[in-house]
């Protein structure tokens, strides 16, 4: 009975270090995983932390959960699996590159369609001011022929009361009519 007993306890033994087997590796997002079942296959070897130890020297083999259209629970070497990682991550660099460069190809049409506005803005200033110039060209020359013409010009002074233009009066304006000639007309 004793044999018996010894035999039964060394069978649970070894069965029971394989059913205890957990795999230990750091996701994304830094986190430590415990699990009885082995990591994605997304998540590279040297993230993988611990594994358990094949029941024997034949199992060099990993399986792993059914990914990009494997069969469910294929069969996977352990290089072929690294290998994957490797072209996943290289794949996951690209797309992160391609995404940087449209971000930077937005950026520059958003800085051009900036740079658009602001020059269509100064042209709009532009213009403006340039009507505000033309009018006062044209009211400086109307009033420079008025104050040549030789009349007799009335004017309202500061009681309100209706005065007649000095002759001082009267070249004092005409300077000024000149002066903005000068400055307004082309």
């Amino acid at each position: 009975m004793n044999a018996l007993h010894f035999c039964l306890a060394t069978t649970l033994l070894a069965c029971s270090q394989t059913a205890f087997a957990q795999w230990q590796w750091v996701d994304e997002s830094g986190r430590k995983v415990f699990s009885d079942r082995p990591p994605p296959a997304h998540i590279a070897p040297h993230q993988i932390l611990q594994q358990p130890r094949p029941a024997s020297a034949a199992t060099q083999r990993i399986i792993y959960p059914a990914e990009n259209g494997s069969a469910p629970g294929a069969v996977i070497d352990p290089k072929e699996a690294e290998a994957a990682a490797k072209a996943q991550a290289l794949k996951a660099e690209q797309e992160a590159h391609k995404a940087a460069e449209a971000k930077a190809q937005e950026d520059s049409k958003k800085e051009e369609a900036q740079r658009k506005a602001e020059e269509a803005e100064r042209k709009k200033k532009e213009q403006e001011v340039a009507k505000a110039r033309q009018e006062n060209c044209q009211r400086a020359k109307s009033t420079h022929s008025t104050m040549q013409s030789g009349m007799r010009l009335v004017y309202t002074n500061e009681k309100g009361e209706r005065s007649y233009m000095t002759e001082q009066q009267r070249q004092a304006e005409l300077q000024r009519a000149q002066e903005a000639i000068k400055s307004n007309c082309p």
